[in-house]
């Protein structure tokens, strides 16, 4: 979960802010079907293309997003250090109860 770094940045973390960035940045392959080349399917299965399938991954956002930085799998499609501080906010606002 979000430490006391991000509480700050709450104010810009609304859910569609962030519902974009996940769209441009994560689901060209986090799709039902994927449109990132390379791409046959979903990677681990996790899909992000609807509203409701964001709100339950949250959690696995933030993570692989912001914690760890691992997604975009080599920032493959270039997310900035500013978005990802934006999803931390978001995560940290309530993401998909807002």
């Amino acid at each position: 979960m979000p430490d006391g770094r991000f509480r700050s940045l709450l104010i810009v973390g609304t859910y569609g802010t962030g519902q974009a960035i996940i769209g441009q940045r994560c689901v060209s392959c986090h799709a039902d079907k994927p449109t990132q080349e390379g791409f046959a399917a979903a990677p681990k299965d996790v899909k992000l293309d609807a509203p409701e399938r964001i709100t339950a991954n949250e959690q696995r956002i933030y993570e692989q997003v912001v914690a760890t930085k691992a997604m975009p799998i080599g920032n493959l499609t270039g997310m900035t250090d500013a978005e990802r501080a934006t999803i931390a906010a978001w995560v940290a606002g309530g993401a998909g109860s807002r």
